[in-house]
């Protein structure tokens, strides 16, 4: 036996005494032990082949190399560095990736784990990924097929092969805290925590996070939770949705708010809100704020500052009257020959006019009311008739004036006309009544006030009429010789419901 069993060799036959005779016996006996123990020995040039295993007591084995086939042992740094589950910058298309493995892999296993680096393009949808041109195998997000953008471009990623697919684990994230500085790249928060911020500012939440828990954002300066955008062409800035489910589980939009900037020039920009709700299973914009706030339905937009542009206005259930008057048109006077406001239609039945600050060229003219269709004002000298009643506070008259047949209504004429000096002028509310079949003359009624040539107020009803059935879609208002030198004139519709 050429070893003891610990490794300690002992030739079979003692040391021979010199000037004896030597048996060939013994001489062989210890060759053919030491042979055996040779053989026995591991060969420096990897000629021995092992069988048995080899206990290293404590002992290593230095200056190993890499490995470079699955049946070799992997150095202390290949393992480190993760380069035996290392996949490289993923080739193949964005959605069809293939990754290559050293040393290189025959047969996918369960559990296996590979990491890699994205291409320079997301994924457009489903992904598959290939290993050293195994078969494509699908890649999964919790058990489902990927949406677009959750591989993100350049970003690293790990994938586990749960024995059918690769899970794409890089967005399994569960926190339950993030610090200022430290972005969130296509998360999933699946804990119930805080986002704690150190800084004013919350850190940036790229891409497509999911929170699945309660999260609170918390700032001991009083922050704020930020949605930027690069991009310095108009267009949308950012949006929120608020999801849930129906009763048949079904993802829907049940509100959501989106801010679009529609001018981006540096310092005049403009930018709008949108308001969003789902209504009998449709999800649409509701409100939206500019510079007023305007309802969608309502006709025409944004209104101005401070304006709010609505359908129908309500308090506690009952519809308000003035929502139902619809602006036609307002014009202001700046030294013109007369004011119109056209636009003027079947969709309502009487139309109110509102004469504001209206102060003549010529001192004593006298305020007239004209109608008119498509092809202009009528001003024929039978085209009116008209009545009024004044009372003047500077005789403490009270007069009737009329005219059968007229080229105008009249609102303030003779003794009674309007003056034109510092703090003089005319004023009016009038209705226009007319059916939107058109089947009733044009008829006009208010009242009016007025300070005379005189400097004393007078003031009174008015009624008239257009002698003829027109199809109105306009209204006048000028004085008798001279320019109107300033005031307004406004026409709102008054609304059948």
């Amino acid at each position: 036996m050429p070893r003891d069993g610990n490794g300690i060799f002992t030739v079979p036959n003692p040391d021979f005494v010199s000037g004896t005779v030597v048996s060939s016996d013994k001489v062989d006996a210890n060759n053919s032990d030491i042979s055996t123990a040779i053989t026995q020995s591991i060969a420096v040039d990897g000629q021995t082949t092992i069988t048995a295993n080899l206990p290293m007591f404590t002992y290593r084995h230095t200056g190993v190399g890499n490995a470079s086939a699955r049946t070799d042992y992997a150095s202390a740094g290949q393992v480190t560095d993760g380069a035996l589950t290392w996949g490289g910058t993923a080739g193949g298309t964005a959605d069809a990736l293939t990754l290559s493995l050293s040393p290189a892999i025959t047969a996918y296993a369960t559990n296996m784990r590979i990491g890699f680096k994205a291409s320079a393009s997301a994924n457009t949808g489903a992904a598959t990924v290939s290993v050293n041109g195994l078969t494509a195998k699908a890649i999964e997000l919790n058990d489902a097929a990927l949406a677009a953008g959750t591989i993100l471009a350049n970003k690293y990623y790990e994938i586990y092969f749960d024995g059918t697919a690769f899970q794409l684990t890089r967005l399994g994230v569960s926190l339950t805290s993030i610090t200022a500085g430290t972005g969130l790249s296509g998360g999933t928060i699946t804990t119930s925590g805080t986002i704690a911020i150190d800084t004013a500012v919350v850190p940036q939440l790229a891409s497509t996070n999911v929170f699945t828990a309660t999260q609170t954002v918390q700032s001991a300066s009083g922050g704020e939770a930020s949605i930027d955008t690069t991009a310095t062409t108009a267009g949308l800035t950012g949006s929120l949705r608020f999801r849930g489910l129906s009763s048949t589980s079904v993802a829907r939009d049940y509100g959501g708010i989106k801010v679009t900037s529609s001018d981006t020039t540096n310092t005049s920009e403009d930018g709008r809100v949108d308001l969003s709700t789902i209504s009998a299973g449709t999800s649409a914009v509701r409100t939206s704020i500019a510079n007023g706030l305007y309802m969608a339905g309502a006709t025409g937009g944004d209104k101005g500052g401070g304006s709010i542009n609505a359908a129908a206005l309500y308090e506690n259930g009952s519809q308000i009257i003035n929502a139902g008057l619809v602006l036609i048109g307002t014009v202001a006077a700046s030294s013109s020959a007369f004011i119109n406001v056209t636009g003027l239609d079947s969709t309502y039945d009487t139309f109110l006019i509102e004469l504001s600050d209206m102060v003549p060229a010529t001192d004593g003219d006298a305020a007239w009311l004209r109608v008119g269709d498509s092809a202009g004002v009528d001003n024929g000298v039978s085209d009116y008739s008209w009545s009024s009643g004044i009372l003047n506070v500077g005789d403490a008259s009270i007069s009737a004036n009329m005219a059968a047949t007229d080229a105008q209504i009249v609102v303030s004429s003779g003794s009674y006309s309007v003056g034109s000096a510092a703090g003089e002028g005319f004023g009016g509310s009038f209705k226009l009544h007319r059916p939107g079949d058109g089947s009733v003359r044009p008829i006009i009624s208010g009242t009016m006030a007025a300070t005379s040539i005189t400097g004393n107020h007078f003031g009174g009803w008015i009624t008239g009429s257009r002698l003829s059935v027109i199809t109105l879609d306009r209204v006048q208002f000028r004085f008798s010789t001279g320019n109107i030198t300033s005031g307004r004139m406004t026409v709102w519709g008054l609304k059948h419901a």
